[in-house]
C-alpha cells in the first residue's frame, strides 16, 4: 500500500533529458511510494517503442524546424509536445497498481 507520494517537477525542456529522468524515477519507487513526475518539452514528436519515425513523421521537416524526435519505453501511437501541455507520469511499484 502506498505510504508516500513524491512530486518532482522538471525544470528542463529537453525531451531527452525529460524521459531520461522518467526512466530512471521508474526504478526509484519505494515498495510504499508512489512518484508523481511532472514535465514538459519543447516541440517534439514522441513515438511508441515499435513504430518506424520515417513513416509515422517528417523527419525532414522537424529537423528543419529544430523540433525533436524521442521514443518512449512504452508502445502507443506518435504524439507531438510543446510547451502548451503538461506531460506527468506516475511512477509505482507493480504490487501497488490498481
Amino acid at each position: 500500500m502506498i505510504q508516500k507520494i513524491y512530486t518532482i517537477e522538471s525544470g528542463c525542456f529537453n525531451p531527452y533529458q525529460n524521459m531520461g529522468l522518467e526512466e530512471y524515477l521508474m526504478y526509484q519507487a519505494g515498495e510504499d511510494e508512489c512518484i508523481l513526475y511532472l514535465w514538459q518539452n519543447e516541440r517534439t514528436v514522441v513515438i511508441g517503442r515499435n513504430q518506424n519515425a520515417w513513416k509515422e513523421c517528417r523527419t525532414k521537416e522537424l529537423e528543419a524546424d529544430g523540433g525533436y524526435l524521442a521514443r518512449r519505453l512504452s508502445g502507443g501511437g506518435a504524439v507531438f509536445h510543446d510547451l502548451g501541455n503538461l506531460n506527468f507520469t506516475f511512477l509505482a511499484r507493480r504490487c501497488n497498481y490498481d
